[in-house]
């Protein structure tokens, strides 16, 4: 970056930066600004077009980068403001090119700049620039902030081009309220200002802060609950106790006997199995006199619990929640369902039935509580018909507008499966699996993974090598990504592979992974072509990043397309490298 080697211990550092003259200097305070001396171009440090860049072309970009002292010595080197990260400056430079400002040269040039700028938000500026960019306005879209009215949040101005449909200013319009959540977005025809130039189509979106919610609450918002899974399990074992129509109706779907008037519904009762491990079933329903137990556990958006359910697939927990109970029921009378939104059966667990939370809405519309208690089965059942109901994205609706929209029961793990439901490429030889990341630190990533068994490789008493393709959703950053991942199998760490196998286990790894990446680096500039980066990691040996507001229908044939290319190259390794 400019730097001089090192410095010793109690040696300050010193930095290079480039002087008015076009000469660097050597200073020991570091550069508010920093420049590429190829494109003569200056902007902040911070700025997302060059930290873009570094990350994408490495030396190649930053062996031209320099810095400067201030904006004067910039201007006066003879460079000019960047377009991304300082607007007002790039437009005010660019009006001084036809003969209306002061020459280039001029360090006073944008100080006499008749654009009023209010205070900066560079981060709303630049994200606005790249959703107009994502939406076909044109790459030379100017996005840049207005002066403010009374009672607006901030003012941006968006000067595309040509001629702008009113479907893309409606897709404009929902793409910046994801991105400002909690404003009102409006859009007007552009505003022409005392030195700035614009197109007959530009216009103005203006954000402000609502006046009301749009949003549609019903008791469980106002209660409070709900995100929380117990207080639908909480509900059900209360209506079952106070409403006989909804009783009866679910004791059917279990296909129970509902002739015995001793039914009882008891939530969370603990079990300890003979290990000493305690387990909690939801919901635990039983009869004595009909002599049968109902075991439920009900998930929404919570993990599957696997330990859990098996411990109560086992007789003897099963017998001590029995005796517990006072409860004999002979195990053909004992009964276990797994309730989830999508009727997903559990991963390793036989004994358990698995049932959809329609089952619960099917037997809360039957009930005819005037109560409480009714309304609260009536408003569960609607949450849980928005969600049979959810819809598939459009071809044009952009991504993150349909990622983003989570109303009630309707989770991001939801929106992201139903994204992908036409992506999984089984006819094409793919097995493909919708998850989310586990490494700790990461926050919550769901994730889909596309890979063919040919890619899979198994070693006994050994970690094997997984190779596929991994597409994620970063819900911290809605950046969406797709990976050319290489991992041991099953997957560990770094740390973990040296530490359960050694570092022979690692180096094997490592010569996989060198294989493979050889097979691409022959085809580096086709991949690169296709829209690949190449980046060399523990795992990672290549990745895409999409546009944050493409369209559905642009997003999905660019999923494709970029795994078809991949894999073609992955297939030829792995048919020259197979083994047993």
């Amino acid at each position: 970056m400019g730097m001089v080697p090192p410095a010793g211990d109690g040696v300050r550092k010193a930095y290079w930066l480039l002087g008015p003259d076009g000469h660097r200097y050597e200073s020991m305070t570091p550069g508010t600004l920093g420049g590429n001396a190829k494109a003569k171009i200056y902007g902040r440090l911070n700025c997302g077009s060059a930290l873009a860049s570094i990350r994408d072309y490495g030396e190649s970009y930053t062996r031209h980068r320099v810095f400067f002292a201030d904006e004067d010595a910039a201007i006066a080197a003879g460079y000019r403001p960047c377009g991304n990260c300082m607007r007002a400056r790039f437009v005010a430079w660019k009006e001084a090119q036809h003969g209306t400002g002061p020459a280039v040269h001029d360090s006073r040039w944008w100080k006499k700049s008749d654009i009023v700028t209010p205070a900066e938000n560079t981060d709303a500026t630049d994200a606005s620039y790249e959703i107009a960019n994502d939406l076909g306005l044109g790459e030379n879209t100017g996005v840049w902030q207005l002066p403010l009215r009374d009672g607006e949040v901030l003012r941006l101005l968006f000067d595309p081009p040509g001629t702008v449909t009113d479907e893309v200013k409606n897709e404009l319009r929902g793409a910046l309220s994801v991105l400002f959540d909690g404003l009102d977005v409006t859009l007007e025809a552009g505003e022409p200002m005392k030195g700035m130039k614009v197109h007959p189509f530009a216009f103005v979106a203006s954000f402000s802060v609502p006046k009301a919610s749009s949003v549609a609450l019903d008791a469980f918002d106002l209660l409070g609950v709900s995100h929380r899974e117990d207080s639908y399990t909480t509900l059900i074992g209360h209506a079952f106790t106070q409403d006989a129509e909804f009783r009866s109706a679910l004791l059917g779907a279990f296909g129970v006997s509902a002739i015995a008037a001793d039914w009882t519904c008891r939530l969370r009762v603990g079990v300890t199995s003979g290990a000493g491990e305690k387990s909690v079933p939801d919901l635990v329903f039983f009869s004595r006199e009909a002599r049968e137990l109902v075991i439920v556990e009900a998930k929404i958006s919570a993990g599957e619990g696997e330990g859990q359910l098996k411990r109560y697939s086992e007789s003897e927990a099963r017998a001590k929640l029995c005796s517990q109970l006072g409860l004999d029921a002979p195990e053909e009378n004992q009964r276990g369902f797994f309730l989830t939104l999508d009727g997903s059966p559990p991963r390793r667990a036989s004994w358990f039935t698995p049932i959809r939370w329609t089952v619960v809405a099917e037997a809360a519309e039957a009930s005819t509580h005037p109560d409480t208690v009714g309304l609260l089965l009536r408003e569960l059942a609607a949450r849980v018909r928005e969600y049979d109901a959810w819809p598939s994205p459009g071809p044009r609706t952009p991504v993150l507008c349909y990622l983003l929209r989570r109303p009630r029961l309707v989770t991001r793990a939801v929106v992201f499966h139903r994204l992908l439901d036409t992506v999984r490429m089984q006819d094409e030889g793919f097995d493909s699996n919708i998850a989310h990341t586990a490494n700790p630190g990461c926050g919550y990533i769901p994730l889909c993974q596309w890979s063919k068994p040919l890619w899979e490789r198994r070693k006994r008493g050994q970690p094997g090598t997984s190779v596929h393709f991994e597409f994620q959703w970063n819900t911290t950053t809605d950046a969406l990504a797709l990976y050319l991942h290489c991992e041991t199998n099953p997957y560990l760490s770094k740390s973990d592979l040296r530490a359960q196998h050694g570092d022979p286990a690692l180096r094997r790894h490592t010569t996989v992974q060198d294989e493979l990446f050889a097979d691409l680096e022959r085809r580096r500039r086709a991949l690169e072509t296709a829209g690949w980066t190449f980046r060399r990691g523990y795992n990672m040996l290549a990745s895409h990043k999409f546009p944050r507001f493409t369209r559905v229908e642009d997003f999905r044939a660019r999923l494709c397309a970029l795994i078809r290319v991949m894999a073609a190259v992955v297939d030829g390794w792995a048919r020259r490298h197979k083994t047993t």
